[in-house]
Parts: C-alpha cells; structure tokens; sequence
C-alpha cells in the first residue's frame, strides 16, 4: 500500500510542479522510500564564486548561500484514496531570502559594499546619502558624521570623509557636481566644506556652522580683522564715533584712521573729549588782592585801590619828589626811588649828564651837546657819528665796482663816485651793455649776451654765428664695430630735471651684446638715466631700475620712445607709437642731477668713461631726441611719423648729433620718409594702395586676420609697412556650436558653411531642424535643436514648506501643474518651527517616476519653559547676548548665549540650556583679557622706563615711542593693541635732526652737502681760518670759529 501511495504522490508532486507538500496522514507507513518524499524541500542553496566587476554597477562578490521559503498559501486540496487513507495537498509560492547584511541579485546573495547598506525594506543596497559614511561590508545602516561634519559625495567609505562645516567666522560657496556617472544629467548643489571656506571680510560676522554668506555689520560698523564670529566683533568706526552728537562736545571731532578718533577742542577747553573749560583763574595770578575773571583769551585783573598793572603788582603811593620830569617808584623792597628823564642823573634828577669829552670827535669835528646826547659836526670829507669814516667805507659799490671818495664842501655819505668795469653802464654800474641789440639771431635762435660779446644759441634744426644754416637730419648713424671708442658724446643736463623723455629709430641684430641705447651720468650716480639691454628694455633712474622685457634685437628697426616723471616716479613705455608698458615707484620724489654727461651707444661705468664692451650698441640708430618734460601720447606719435622736421628734443636734438660723434660710426644717408614698396598680393582677397596707405578687403566667407587694418596699413616712417606681419583673409570661423541635452553633435569642422546636424538619444524625440549652418556673420543658423525625453508627472507640495528647482539649465518656478525633465532635482525646505521627516532631494529617475516620494513638514513640539529671572549670571567681563535672551522671554528659543565685553577673548562653551524640569544648565565660560606681547622696537626707537619694564599689555593700549638722542620723530610715533592680539603698524619713524645749514656770512665757504646729527662740515671763513663743526644731538653745530665767520 505504501509503494501505491507513493506513486500517487509523486504524479500529485509532478502536477504540482514540485511545489506541493503532501501530508496522507499515515502513522504505519515507515519505507525508506516514502521518508525520502520529505526531504525535496529546498534549505540552501550554493552559489559559484563571481568576481567580475561590472561598469557602472557595485564590485561586489557572491560568497553566501541563500534559501527558498514557502509564503502566502493559495489553499488546500483534500483526496480520498482508495483503502480509506486521506491525503491534504497544500500549495505555496516560493520566495529567495539571504542573511541579514546581504541583498538577494538573481537568486544569489551579494554583500552590501563599504559606504552603502542594506535597505531592509527595499532589500537592495543603498549609498551612505551625504553627512553619512559607512567603514563596515554588510551594514543595515550608515554611521552620521560627528556634528557640525559632512561629506562632499554620498557613498562615503570613511570617516576621513567626513569634512567639517565652514566654522563660525567663514561662510562656504555653492557647488554643483554629477553624483553618479550612469545618470550624467543629474546635478546636485551643496555647500563647500573645509578646507574650501572663506574667511568674513573685515565689516562681516558669521556665528553658525556652514553658511553661505557672511552678515554684514551695522551700518557705521566694522570688525578689526577678517573671520569676525558674532556681532559683537563688530566696532563703530572713528566716523560712526564722530558722527554722534556730542562726541567732542566743545570741539571738532577728527578722523585719524577707519578706528581712532581724535577731539580738536576749542580755544579754552580740553580733555579727551573737550568736556573741561580751561580756568585761568586757578593759579591765583592777581596780587594784592587783585579779583580774577576769565575770558575768551586768558584772564583779567581787577585790581584794588591804590594798586595797578596786569597783575596788581604795582602801587600807586610814592612819597618821593623826583626833579627834571623824573618818576617816583618803589623798589623790590618798598623804598622811594626816582627815576630820571633822558639827559639827568642823581638821586631826584637834579644833575644834568655832559656828553662831549675831549677826542670823542675825530678829525677835529666839533662835539655839540643836545637834549641826551651828542652830535659831532664833521669837516667836509667825513662822515659818521664820530667824524671817523669816509662814503667808501660803507662799500656802496658792488664788488666789480671800484669806489672814488669825493671831497666837496659838505659831509655826505653820497660823496663816493664808482667807475664801472668793462661791459657795464648805469648810473650805478649794475647794468650789463647789452650787445644783442646791435645783433640778430635767425630761424628762433636765442640772443645770449656777455660782458665782450654775444652768442646765438640756436634751435636744434639750425647752426651758424647767426642760425642762419639749416642742419641736415636725413642721415642714419652706423655702428658696426664691437669697440669701446665709438660713441656720441654730449654735455650733461645745464640743471636739475624731475621729468624726462628719451625717443629714437633704432635697428640692431645684435643677439650677443646687451647693448646699450643712452646713457647719461653725473657726479652722484653712473646710472642717472640710462637705456640699456635690447634684448629686454632696461630703465634706469639715479641707479634705480626696472625690466620692461621689451624685445628690440630682431633686425627690424623699431621706433621706442621711454617717459619718467619724478612724481610718482611714473614711466611709460612707447614702441611703435603705441603704450606697451608703464608703471610707477621708480627713484619717485627724486631729480636728475644736472651737470653730468650724456653718450649714446655706449654704458657710462663713471662719469664721462669707462665703457665695457659687452654693452656697445651695435646697429643703427636714427631721429634721436631727449626733452626735459614728459612728452604726451599725441606727441609721441608725432614724433613716430614725422616727416617735416616738425619735433624735436628740447634738450639733445637729432641735427646735433652728428657734430658729436667719436671713434668710427658711419654717417649714412637715411632711408627714412620714402615710399613703401607694393605690397603682396593677398590670397582670398584683395588689396590697393593710396595714399601711401594700404587697404585690404577680403572675398565672400573670409575675413582679414586682425581688424587693427579695417582703417588701412600705413606706411611707417622707416619706409616700411607697420607691422612685420603681413595680413591675409582667412576662411570665417563660428567656432563650436554647443552641445544639446540628450543629444550629442555630428561634424568636427566649425568653418564658413560647414554644417553640424545633431543626433537624440534613443528614448528622445527632436523638436527643430537637425543641422546649423556656419554663415558669414561667424554664427550658426538656425537655433540648435532640442531632444525631448520622458518626464515625471506633477507632484503636491508638502504643507508648511518651501521648494527650490535645480535643473540641467537653470532653476525653474513651480507649478502643481506642470511635469519634469529627467535628472531634475526637487530640493525641500521646512518653515521654521516644523521638522521635516523623509529625505530632503527628490530626483526625476530616466523611467519617468520620482525617486522618493515628498517628505512631510511636523510642527516642532513647544520648547520648555524657564523663568527668565533665574538665567545665570553672566562671567566676569561678560555679558549675556540679548537677542538670545529676548526669544526665551516670547516662547520662541530655549537658550541663552554669553558673549565677552570687548578687549575680552571667549573661552569654553557660552550655551545655558532650559531643561525639562525648569532649570538652567550651567554654563562653562570665562572671559579672558586680549592682550598684546611686548612689540619689537624698531631702530634707533625707545620705550619709556614705564613701559619697558612691562610684557604684556591689554587691548586698546597705546605705547608711544620715543627716539634716541639726535633722533626726531617724523610721523605717528604710536601703535595700538588690537582684538586680535596684534599690534598695529607704527606710522612715524625717527630720523636724524637736522642742524641746518650753517649760520655764517655770505664769504665764508661752507664744504660739505649733509646737515644731520652727526654729520661734520668745514668752514673756511675770510680770515683765512679753516674750522670743523659738528651737528650735535640738539640739532646745533658745534665747534670754534672767529668773528670774521
């Protein structure tokens, strides 16, 4: 019975397709063969190891074993079979199950990967989502960066990914990135992390983690430094101080700098904010019981009787008859005293003085008394109050004069005659005898006048006694040899300029030389202005230079023109008419010092010689000329293309250099000013000439390969066309026509009508025409078409939250209406006061639905309540932050935060918390003091024995130095402590004191330029004497010298 009960159920299980459990119920049927039906139940299953890494997908390996369970019954099936035994036919569906950490794949079991875990509920591997990361195979969750930390990508693999939030003082910047490669069209926007921060410019705080933008400071307010962490760092600047009322309340409030301020107080008041009247009245000035009053410029005393002067220092009563007009006064010690008019003497004024003595006259002149003097009547001849000179002993004649005394009848200082020297007239021999009148000087030469004779100093065109001889300027100079003796040479600057220009034609081939332009040196410095280097322009400027990198050695002659002016210390480089390089702070404040020594083609070593043959100009060089100004552009380029001899250096003029030339250099006839030869022939293209100036066109589907010739190529003033490089008409070019999404170009070449046609990818259809066209306008026509794909379908906004659209193309606006591109990205905002619960990205997948669905806005639950009287004291030095405190006072916060005064630095965490039994944590906060170390002294600078003996000092303190002996500050002399803990920088510096120069006659000789402390000068005084002064400490000369000095 047992064998047919078998063979039923093995036709049952074969119906069933081996997915029945068939139970028939038997207590007394035990073959082996019926037991075996038990066991076709599956337990697990093993599966081939597989190791192949897939693109786009995990690299994962399948190592585990999974199982088949039965689930979900469809119902029982009961027979009756013959012999009366019953069997019950269950049937189930099979489902595939793994492990806890594995995720079933194509009934095998794969192991979640480092930085992704199971979804239990998805039962699929997942990616750590941003802010998580995962170190671990086979987790079920991701572990959460540490606060205030983040990831940049998701799928982290370990906590070195974990990168911190922006902190407090620093704000992030937007990033968009693509997070996986098998969506390409997928962006997504996050926050930077550090090290990517920036720190707040100064006038900005930011006091939270990982913000976008920093906060700016009221306004009138700003911060001492960048990276500012809460308001409080903000100060009021020295103008938001001046502009309260009252500040300087009788004075007028001055700006030092952005943070300090200063109180100019009216006259009669002072203090640091002009709040004190000044009382002249406190020093009790008034004597003898004088009454004291203030006014607007000092005192005044009211004196009382009997007593006088601006001090009631003086008494009336005097009991003293003094004689001869004579005044009775008191002495120190209260006693009458007279004291006498002019003419009388004794003890009341009753002696009359004789002042005529024997010999008080000379020259037998009569002695004359008068009213309270003398008087001698001189004899005819003399003069003096004593009779005792003659008119030339008062040297009324300058020194080329020769002084005649004149004996006449009366005694006059004007009886002197002066004879005049050669080559001077006048009444009083001053006046030169003019020869230019009796001359002319031609073509603008400039009449000079001597003691002899004259000289015409002509303009630089023209030469002769008279100017009247025109110079040639259509000549080149020729330098063709490696020798130190060839050169033109000229006399220096007549004096000092603070402006200069410098222009010439030059040609060299010279690869081996530096070569040198000008040079021009002075008794004080061999580089005082010197062109130099034209294998990369070098200028020089009283020994200062700067590289200009400008090439001038390629055989092409080149018109270079080099401007500086002591202001600023600006220069401008000028090739071919056009400003290539300029800049300033070269030896600026300073002048070039006359009297010097000009040569061209060659570097002065010294004054007026000692050339190196390594820097010989080799090449030639034409229409060099030097003014002493700045010129302008406009005449810069006057100068570039003049033809008419129309400009030329005030200074050193290009006629003269050829009556100034040493050694051999060739005097060649110019080829300057000629006209241009034809020009090539232009391929595509066209060209005519007039004017002497070339224009070029080009056919249809070209253009000209730079626009600078759309005026025409002139002809320079070389006789060649501007510019080496010959224009030509080049095929138009549209450049790349761009890419399309969703779809991708065809064609690689971008050229006039070439044509692109674009392509869709499947799944996309095309919505315009599929090719553009290059045309001649270097665009593309028509528009670039678009490929449109599958779309997700409209979705409802969360309640209590706000969205942001970040597509492929820019952000759109929403609509419940409206459906989405694929790869777009839906990001939620709860309000305030509400929690979200699901994730905060929504993505478009390329199927058309939406990755998750919109997550939910939960209203926060209430904070707790604490009494706000009960909120710990802030520390010592600090204070409790009152926005803080004002949202636990409506209900809307639930802690308080602290801040240190200013000049404090915040140490440990500034946080009270209102917990649920109604209590305030203790917060753990001190405030400690900023303070500056002991700043280092600069030269010749000392500190006070007050300050010097301290190392530390707080913040707003101000050290103001002092300098040693023979030293005088110049500038600000202070430094300040800053909340940074810095020092700011001292303006002043101490400079030696000046002694002047030396207080003596006009014909004693002072030798020596250098008048400061220390410094020592030679005197040569008219006696013959030679003395040694030195300038002490004081600022005063010292040493010996006669009365003849």
């Amino acid at each position: 019975m047992c064998v047919k009960i078998k063979k039923v159920a093995l036709s049952l299980n074969g119906y069933c397709g081996g997915g029945c459990d068939i139970d028939t119920s038997l207590s007394n049927c035990y073959d082996e063969d019926s037991t075996k039906l038990f066991k076709r139940s599956i337990n697990y299953q093993p599966v081939p190891h597989r190791n192949k890494k897939q693109k786009g997908k995990l690299n994962v390996k399948f190592q585990v074993r999974g199982r088949y369970v039965n689930e979900n019954g469809i119902g029982n099936l009961t027979l009756r079979l013959p012999g009366g035994y019953n069997a019950t036919i269950r049937h189930f569906e099979k489902k595939f199950i793994c492990p806890r950490g594995f995720a079933p794949r194509k009934n095998r079991c794969v192991q979640c990967p480092k930085g992704s875990f199971l979804n239990i509920t998805r039962s699929k591997c997942q990616s750590c989502d941003f802010g998580q990361y995962n170190d671990k195979l086979g987790q079920e969750s991701c572990t959460v960066c540490p606060l205030h930390y983040s990831t940049m990508k998701i799928h982290s693999k370990k906590i070195a990914d974990c990168k911190g939030e922006c902190p407090p003082g620093s704000h992030a910047r937007r990033k968009r990135f693509r997070p996986s490669k098998s969506r390409p069209n997928e962006v997504i926007e996050r926050l930077t992390l550090q090290p990517n921060c920036r720190s707040c410019a100064i006038g900005f705080y930011q006091s939270q983690y990982g913000q976008l933008r920093c906060i700016a400071c009221p306004s009138g307010y700003t911060t001492f430094a960048v990276g500012a962490r809460d308001s409080t760092q903000c100060v009021a600047t020295a103008k938001e101080m001046c502009r309260v009322h009252g500040i300087c309340g009788y004075g007028l409030c001055i700006e030092i700098n952005e943070y300090q301020y200063s109180c100019n107080c009216f006259q009669n008041y002072i203090g640091t904010n002009c709040e004190i009247r000044v009382n002249y009245c406190d020093s009790n000035p008034c004597y003898n019981g004088g009454t004291c009053s203030n006014e607007d410029k000092g005192f005044k005393c009211k004196c009382r009787y009997r007593f006088r002067g601006k001090y009631c220092e003086e008494e009336d009563e005097c009991n003293r008859t003094c004689l001869n007009g004579g005044k009775c006064v008191q002495d120190d010690s209260g006693s009458p005293m007279c004291i006498c008019s002019p003419g009388y003497t004794g003890k009341v004024c009753e002696t009359k003085i004789k002042h005529c003595k024997s010999d008080l006259c000379s020259n037998s002149s009569k002695c004359v008394e008068e009213y309270d003097t003398f008087k001698c009547q001189c004899v005819p001849g003399f003069v003096g109050r004593r009779c005792n000179l003659l008119p030339c002993d008062f040297r009324p004649c300058s020194e080329q004069r020769r002084c005649i005394n004149l004996i006449g009848n009366s005694s006059s200082i004007n009886n002197y005659r002066c004879l005049c020297p050669d080559g001077y007239t006048g009444e009083d021999c001053n006046e030169l005898i003019d020869a230019c009148k009796s001359s002319t000087c031609f073509n603008g030469g400039l009449c000079i006048n001597y003691v002899y004779y004259y000289k015409c100093e002509c303009p630089g065109l023209y030469t002769g006694p008279h100017c009247e001889h025109k110079k040639s300027t259509n000549y080149i100079l020729s330098f063709e040899q490696y020798e130190t003796h060839n050169y033109v040479k000229l006399d220096g600057f007549r004096g000092n300029i603070s402006e200069v220009t410098a222009c010439m034609w030059m040609y060299t081939p010279d690869n081996f030389n530096y070569g040198t332009l000008i040079s021009y040196a002075n008794r004080k410095f061999d580089n005082a202005f010197a062109l130099t280097d034209y294998t990369g322009l070098v200028i020089y400027i009283n020994n200062n230079y700067v590289v200009t990198d400008v090439l001038l050695n390629d055989a092409v002659w080149h018109h270079i023109c080099v401007t500086w002016n002591s202001v600023n210390g600006s220069y401008k480089v000028y090739l071919e008419g056009n400003l290539v390089k300029s800049g300033d702070d070269l030896s600026s404040g300073t002048v070039i010092e006359g009297l010097g020594s000009m040569v061209i083609g060659q570097d002065q070593d010294a004054m007026g010689g000692k050339f190196s043959q390594s820097e010989t100009f080799i090449g030639k060089m034409a229409y060099v000329d030097i003014w002493s100004k700045s010129l302008p552009e406009e005449d810069i380029q006057k100068h570039f293309n003049d033809c008419n001899d129309s400009i030329f250096g005030d200074v050193y003029a290009w006629p003269k250099m050829q009556d100034n030339i040493k050694g051999n250099i060739k005097i060649e006839n110019s080829t300057f000013c000629l006209k241009c030869p034809q020009p090539r022939d232009v391929p595509n293209g066209y060209v005519h000439v007039l004017n002497n100036v070339a224009h070029y066109s080009c056919r249809k589907g070209f253009q000209l390969s730079s626009a600078r010739y759309s005026e025409g190529r002139r002809c320079t003033k070389a006789s060649k066309w501007e510019d080496n490089i010959e224009p030509y008409c080049r095929r138009i070019y549209c450049g790349y026509p761009g890419h399309i999404r969703n779809g991708y170009p065809l064609g690689n070449k971008f050229y006039f009508r070439d044509k692109v046609t674009y392509r869709c990818y499947e799944g996309f259809n095309m919505i315009g025409d599929e090719s553009v066209t290059c045309m001649e306008d270097n665009k593309w026509y028509p528009s670039r078409p678009k490929c449109i794909g599958l779309q997700c379908p409209p979705f409802q906004k969360p309640a209590l939250s706000e969205i942001e659209i970040l597509s492929d193309q820019s952000y759109e606006n929403y609509n419940e209406n409206v459906t989405f591109d694929v790869g777009t990205q839906i990001e939620f905002t709860c309000n305030p006061k509400t929690n979200m619960t699901g994730q905060n990205i929504m993505t478009c997948l390329e199927d058309g639905t939406w990755d998750i669905q919109p997550p939910k806005c939960i209203p926060e639950k209430s904070v707790p309540s604490c009494p706000v009287d009960k909120v710990p004291p802030p520390p010592e030095n600090g204070v409790v932050v009152q926005e803080s405190l004002y949202s636990v006072g409506n209900g809307s916060g639930s802690a308080v935060a602290y801040t240190c005064n200013q000049g404090y630095r915040l140490q440990g965490t500034n946080i009270s918390t209102c917990i649920t039994d109604g209590y305030w944590t203790v917060p753990n906060i001190s405030c400690e003091a900023i303070t500056c170390e002991k700043p280092q002294v600069p030269k010749n600078v000392m500190l006070t024995d007050e300050q010097r003996v301290l190392n530390k000092f707080k913040f707003g303190h101000v050290l103001t130095f002092k300098c040693e002996d023979g030293y005088t500050i110049f500038g600000n002399g202070s430094i300040r402590c800053l909340q940074t803990g810095k020092w700011t920088r001292m303006q002043g510096r101490c400079i030696k004191k000046s002694c002047r120069k030396p207080n003596v006659s006009s014909k004693t000789v002072v030798q020596g330029k250098s008048y400061l402390y220390g410094d020592k000068v030679k005197i040569k005084c008219p006696s013959g004497s030679t003395y040694d002064l030195t300038c002490n400490k004081q600022g005063i000369w010292e040493g010996k010298k006669d009365s003849t000095c």
